[in-house]
């Protein structure tokens, strides 16, 4: 029989991990009143990879705005394996709505993890055409904002 206490301590991150990808806020919140430490946790970025579905949109959210973890927080603790920040993750995974839900909360779709590459370029690479077109129209977004917030600050 399978005993989850052998392969997860309780006091880790991974129990969270792996809560984010298939589990409810409500055993979320239950794992960490009993230990569970959210910042040895990468329980957005998970949640991003994740199949998007409505758990899993109420759970980002929780993250997002009860716990405040950074949309933009990059996942170095991973080491060599290190992706970027949620929205890489999302962008690997075809996630639409997860992106969606992400650049709506600020992710910034400009930065570029330690390759060099943007999460266009991961969406791109990983064949997920709708999510490089969204990323693609965020960015145009950005830039037309740049564009306006300069042409506002120019003294004649």
């Amino acid at each position: 029989m399978w005993n989850p206490s052998s392969e997860f301590s309780t006091e880790s991150g991974q129990v969270l991990d792996l809560a984010a990808c298939a589990s409810t806020v409500k055993v979320f919140d239950l794992l960490l009143k009993h230990g569970a430490r959210l910042e040895l946790s990468l329980a957005l970025h998970r949640a991003a990879s994740a199949k998007f579905t409505d758990e899993r949109r109420k759970l980002m959210e929780h993250l997002i705005e009860d716990f405040h973890i950074g949309v933009n927080q990059k996942d170095d603790s991973m080491g060599p394996r290190r992706i970027g920040t949620p929205l890489f993750y999302a962008a690997r995974r075809g996630n639409l709505q997860g992106t969606r839900l992400l650049l709506k909360h600020g992710a910034d779709a400009t930065i570029k993890n330690h390759w060099g590459v943007t999460a266009v370029d991961e969406a791109e690479r990983f064949r997920s055409k709708e999510v490089a077109d969204l990323l693609r129209g965020s960015l145009a977004i950005s830039e037309m904002a740049k564009v306006q917030i300069g042409d506002h600050g120019r003294t004649m």
